[in-house]
């Protein structure tokens, strides 16, 4: 089996795993043969295996050019691997950071204190509404 096969099956099997648990509703009980519950999948895992399970979906990027459905769709796909993934808030907006490019990571880089002041928690709420404010056109919101 080549690389890229064994690659894809992993991701297969990641994904499958999580939309089993989500499916199940499982309440972090034992009732699911001890499989922790929905956005607690992750919550012991390192952030390296996060980026590269991460990677592993190919995520857009974004670069902050583009039309006005290139924002809300960066977003949307990103959603999807934070749900595969069992992402918590604070990985969200680690790993949506991480997929910024050129202007859009200046954008980042140049509001990231006013938007999470230090010591404040990031969430994924809070990025978002921030992100939209900027790359996402007020009449397309409408």
């Amino acid at each position: 089996m080549g690389r890229q096969t064994k690659e894809r099956n992993a991701t297969v099997a990641v994904a499958t795993k999580a939309a089993v648990v989500a499916a199940n509703g499982n309440n972090g009980n034992d009732e699911n043969g001890g499989h922790p519950a929905q956005g607690q999948v992750n919550a012991n895992r390192p952030m390296s295996k996060l980026v590269e399970q991460f990677l592993k979906l190919k995520p857009p990027r974004f670069d902050g050019r583009g039309n006005t459905e290139a924002a809300p769709r960066w977003v949307e796909e990103l959603e999807k691997a934070f749900e595969v993934l069992g992402c918590t808030e604070e990985e969200k907006v680690t790993l949506a950071v991480y997929r910024l490019q050129e202007n859009a990571s200046d954008w980042w880089r140049a509001t990231r204190g006013q938007v999470f002041p230090a010591g404040t928690t990031p969430t994924w709420i809070i990025f978002t509404e921030s992100f939209n404010g900027k790359y996402f056109s007020k009449s397309a919101r409408e």
